[in-house]
């Protein structure tokens, strides 16, 4: 997963570096990488982090958040497949 650069606050809703974690925007920032090597992590390395702030959570990422995911994406086809037309160019 990708991570910002930046600690994330609602102070400044404009400031790219702590809102949008794409790494052609992040890797603009003299704080690339504090947090995580290239501002990527694992969700195994995620969970571990969830688990040590939360330690009577029993949280993975893969068994608790992944399938969320997984639904909205589906969820998001589902409710555009109407309007998209493969053969228009």
């Amino acid at each position: 997963m990708r991570t910002s650069s930046r600690e994330y606050n609602l102070d400044d809703v404009s400031d790219t570096l702590v809102h949008l974690t794409n790494d052609a925007i992040q890797n603009k920032s003299d704080d690339y990488g504090k947090f995580e090597n290239a501002n990527k992590m694992s969700f195994q390395d995620f969970s571990k982090v969830i688990s040590a702030q939360q330690p009577d959570i029993d949280f993975d990422m893969q068994r608790d958040i992944f399938p969320q995911i997984q639904k909205l994406i589906a969820d998001t086809f589902r409710a555009t497949v109407h309007k998209i037309d493969p053969t228009r160019l």
